[in-house]
């Protein structure tokens, strides 16, 4: 288990991966897949090479992350490990899933649900999953299988995101385009 900085939560959280963002273990990924195929040593796990290799990649992914994230705008909504739990339990209960609204930036419990069906709500439904996979496993598997369902239909899914944080788990986005107001 991994609890660093979460205290009182670290049970929540069960390996390194529950603090990256998708969108960074994604780059990561890439990275090196393309650095092994360009350098036989570092596939040898022996090399100190390999190792060095490795880490610089690492380092370069996580600064090239960072800069872009720097540039841009992102929406960010924080959710407290207690609310979000609640909200899981909850959706457990009556079968309906909490949702990620990514135009008003805020958790819906399963009952604040019908809230979120205005014009130009994107929901992003937390899906009940098994309650042995950590909170956060569970959110991250349910943003991965929203982006590939958007992904899929030819929609956007704004690049959502999620990690964990000092006892947090943090949704980022793309803001969605507004509509044209029509000049009022």
């Amino acid at each position: 288990m991994v609890g660093g900085g979460d205290a009182g939560h670290g049970e929540l959280c069960s390996s390194l991966t529950d603090y990256l963002p998708l969108n960074l273990r994604s780059l990561l990924t890439q990275g090196m897949r393309s650095s092994m195929r360009g350098d036989e040593r570092a596939t040898n796990p022996a090399g100190r090479r390999s190792n060095d290799a490795m880490l610089r990649e690492f380092a370069r992914a996580v600064r090239s992350f960072s800069a872009m994230r720097a540039r841009e705008h992102w929406v960010e909504c924080t959710v407290a490990f207690d609310e979000l739990e609640a909200a899981l339990a909850e959706g457990a209960i009556d079968g309906r899933a909490p949702l990620i609204c990514l135009k008003c930036a805020a958790l819906a419990a399963p009952g604040e649900s019908q809230r979120h069906r205005g014009p130009g709500c994107i929901v992003a439904p937390i899906a009940i999953s098994s309650p042995r996979r950590s909170a956060p496993d569970r959110v991250r598997r349910a943003v991965e299988k929203f982006r590939a369902a958007r992904q899929a239909d030819g929609l956007s899914h704004y690049d959502l995101d999620c990690y964990v944080s000092k006892g947090r788990m943090v949704f980022t986005w793309r803001p969605p385009a507004r509509p044209s107001d029509g000049g009022h």
